[in-house]
């Protein structure tokens, strides 16, 4: 095992030590809020800013149908107030299957579905978009597999693909007759799939990604910090009508409402929920 490896377990191991007042000062830089209404006054501000949001609520790995019940009933209460604000046409929700539910051996699949189409369906009604977000890859096949399935009844459905994943661009292929709505990021996932780990091979396969679903006139949600493949997307010339730049919120915001003044449709993605769902997101992003 290498000097490097043995150095990140030993900051693996000590990250759950943290005191709450530490994890408390780290995520309050990255979470929107804790409420919806919180959530919603930053995304206020971003629009101002000439930038569009993604909310996600905070959750994962639910362990029963009452938990996910819960969570489809939040998005939903999120859905009501996006559309009071007369926000529908500058946000969208991205969910996360295993927060309604699914397990990575595919148990509780059709529970998972129904919760989703549910929360998809109130959103559409109000003209608010959705993505079904990615997970480690041993969600992969049922995710792709949830989308095809709600596809059908929701066009503007998206999803997510990740670089660091061999196989992404085979799954691209696969759905490409579709027309899919796809999100392109590096993935953070520690993989037991076969994985690129080199930085150069995922910048790679991002742009090898983002050139495919271009060339197949889809559109593209170019989720990076990477000032490299900024350059690379700008400076080759995509229409701007076909893709936008992605953030995260509390990194390089700066840049993205740059990019905005620039022309290009740019996105920032707001995590919001309380302060357990924040402390689980934030110890879960410190160890990978």
């Amino acid at each position: 095992m290498s000097l490097l490896n043995l150095v990140n377990r030993g900051i693996v191991s000590v990250v759950p030590l943290l005191p709450d007042t530490f994890i408390h000062k780290v995520a309050s830089r990255y979470i929107a809020g804790e409420t919806i209404d919180q959530v919603i006054q930053k995304a206020e501000w971003f629009k101002k800013q000439g930038v569009s949001s993604t909310i996600n609520l905070l959750g994962e790995h639910v362990q029963n149908s009452g938990e996910a019940d819960l969570e489809a009933n939040e998005y939903v209460k999120l859905i009501k107030e996006v559309a009071e604000h007369k926000l529908s046409d500058d946000i969208y929700i991205s969910l996360k299957p295993s927060q309604f539910g699914l397990t990575p051996k595919g148990e509780f699949y059709h529970t998972c579905k129904s919760l989703m189409r549910d929360v998809i369906s109130t959103a559409d009604a109000q003209d608010i978009s959705s993505r079904i977000d990615m997970e480690d890859s041993r969600y992969t096949n049922d995710t792709l597999k949830l989308w095809k399935e709600l596809h059908w009844n929701f066009p503007d459905l998206g999803f997510v693909v990740q670089a660091r994943l061999e196989r992404s661009l085979q799954d691209l292929q696969n759905l490409i007759h579709l027309k899919p709505n796809v999100r392109v990021c590096k993935g953070i996932y520690p993989e037991t799939e076969q994985a690129y780990v080199k930085p150069d091979e995922i910048n790679a396969n991002f742009m090898r990604l983002v050139g495919f679903l271009m060339h197949h006139g889809c559109y593209t949600a170019v989720a990076t910090h990477d000032p490299i493949i900024i350059n690379a997307i700008k400076e080759d010339n995509f229409p701007k009508d076909r893709f936008e730049f992605q953030m995260l919120y509390g990194v390089d915001n700066e840049q993205l409402i740059d990019l905005a003044k620039e022309g290009y449709r740019t996105r920032v993605y707001l995590h919001y929920g309380d302060w357990e769902r924040a402390k689980a997101y934030s110890l879960r992003r410190m160890k990978e």
